[in-house]
């Protein structure tokens, strides 16, 4: 498989993507009538039927790279992860969530950003976040990741879409933003400032203190690093 010509993927996803989300002066996300199944794609265009093997060749090929990586570590829980990849095909950018056997999250494409920008990437986490994905097809989040690895968004980016993901499950769960203080994980928890930004916003739960306590959640969680890293970071 060496030399993978992409042509074919590029092609097929393109007949896929073809539902604008919405423009930005910098370009515009496109979306698919549901998320596409890459592996299943990878074995009709090219025969590969390893869903690992196939991530590796088209990834490589591509010249693939985290958008961001998540980790949970969570009190009397498994540490665990997930990603958002990058995947440039022509003049587009795909959107996919990197595959995980241990949750059964399929390798999916979710979205398409043309043409590739540092600011319709930003624009697309936002509006990813501001619903948990579900305009996407997918559920991202149960809970505020304990570490963000990124080489693609700053760490204003990465507090803006936190805010609008707690107040998306506010309007569904009223206290949601409460909860999140109230049950602040060790991992994080020590943390001064974010331990008292927290006993402020459960005590009284203002705007003012939802934005005190997400400006230091982010502090603590939030890792920039370069692509290559980000992309070795596990």
């Amino acid at each position: 498989m060496d030399g993978l010509d992409l042509t074919p993927l590029a092609d097929e996803l393109r007949q896929d993507f073809t539902k604008e989300r919405f423009t930005h002066r910098s370009g515009r996300v496109l979306l698919s009538r549901i998320p596409v199944d890459l592996g299943l794609l990878a074995g009709d265009v090219y025969e590969i039927y390893d869903e690992d093997e196939a991530y590796r060749l088209i990834n490589t090929a591509a010249g693939a790279s985290p958008l961001a990586i998540f980790h949970w570590e969570e009190d009397d829980a498994q540490p665990w992860s997930n990603s958002l990849d990058l995947i440039p095909l022509g003049d587009r950018t795909y959107v996919a969530m990197a595959p995980d056997v241990t949750v059964g999250q399929d390798w999916e494409a979710i979205a398409a950003v043309e043409p590739h920008s540092t600011e319709i990437i930003e624009a697309f986490f936002l509006d990813l976040l501001a619903d948990d994905g579900v305009t996407y097809g997918i559920d991202l989040f149960s809970s505020l990741p304990t570490r963000v690895v990124t080489a693609h968004l700053s760490r204003e980016v990465i507090t803006a879409a936190f805010t609008a993901y707690l107040d998306w499950d506010e309007r569904r769960n009223p206290g949601a933003w409460r909860t999140a203080a109230e049950y602040l994980p060790e991992s994080v928890s020590h943390d001064v400032d974010l331990r008292a930004a927290a006993v402020e916003l459960v005590a009284e739960d203002t705007e003012t203190n939802r934005h005190r306590y997400i400006e230091a959640y982010c502090a603590v969680v939030f890792s920039g690093t370069s692509a290559e890293a980000a992309a070795t970071t596990g």
